[in-house]
């Protein structure tokens, strides 16, 4: 069985969509809000980036801090 993909939510997104992504994928949802250092350690496994806000910004260093991302979107 293939792996599942991990997603990664900076924050929350209504409840019905969040429980049908995570039929799919291995969801992880912030609820608080998100300094860049810890940014930098939740992006190391994660494979897509959802970030909402311009107060976590995704970079370079982001980037790099992600090795198997490969999708960033804004929600």
């Amino acid at each position: 069985m293939a792996e599942r993909m991990k997603v990664y939510l900076t924050e929350p997104i209504t409840r019905e969509v969040q429980e049908l992504l995570g039929r799919q994928v291995d969801l992880v949802v912030e609820t608080e809000a998100i300094s860049k250092d810890r940014l930098l350690q939740r992006v190391a496994d994660i494979d897509i980036l959802f970030n909402k806000t311009d107060m976590s910004p995704v970079d370079c260093e982001v980037m790099e801090a992600a090795p198997r991302l490969c999708y960033i979107a804004r929600h």
